[in-house]
């Protein structure tokens, strides 16, 4: 059996009379954004690139909808406003502005996305907020589970381990306050 290079791939293509792939030509971004209703367009949705005070609008939006009343107990203010007393700005810029507003995935997917980039980092602390708002975004516990399975292969047992306890804590936990309510 004769393994071909991309070289002699290119070529068959070209002698099939297909023609070759072009990368040098973007794909031309979908008309209508994708994502969750309200989503921000950005300069790969064709839109201009929104100012700072926009992103942080739409940053403390979408945190607000996602955290507010979901994470119990919520994270905790440092007990020491001196150190890193900039966070709280970042995460509403970066990370719920600058990633959780944008257009181009839903937050269900964007969850399924952060599960499995926390599970390989092993961000215990972080997990159990994420799995939590995983399931507010719409995941199931299925696909949580297949999550995991998923990290397995590619994170490796450990990482995947470590998930699981992460997400069992959290099921306990939510039983356990839902029926005391």
């Amino acid at each position: 059996m004769k393994i071909l290079g991309w070289a002699s791939l290119l070529s068959l293509l070209v002698a099939g009379g297909a023609a070759p792939p072009s990368f040098a030509e973007p794909l031309a971004p979908p008309p209508v954004p994708h994502g969750d209703p309200g989503c921000l367009p950005r300069v790969s949705d064709g839109a201009s690139e929104p100012d700072r005070d926009t992103i942080r609008a739409a940053g403390a939006k979408v945190a607000d909808q996602m955290i507010k009343g979901l994470l119990t107990p919520r994270p905790a203010a440092p007990d020491n406003p001196n150190v890193a007393p900039d966070m709280g700005t970042l995460v509403i810029d970066g990370a719920f502005g600058g990633l959780w507003a944008r257009c181009g995935l839903t937050r269900r997917e964007r969850s399924l996305v952060t599960l499995g980039i926390l599970m390989a980092l092993r961000a215990s602390g972080e997990l159990e907020y994420h799995f939590r708002i995983a399931r507010a975004n719409g995941l199931t516990p299925r696909e949580i589970d297949e999550a995991i399975y998923q990290a397995a292969g590619y994170a490796g047992f450990p990482a995947a381990a470590t998930a699981r306890e992460v997400y069992a804590k959290v099921v306990k936990q939510d039983a356990s306050a839902d029926k005391k309510q």
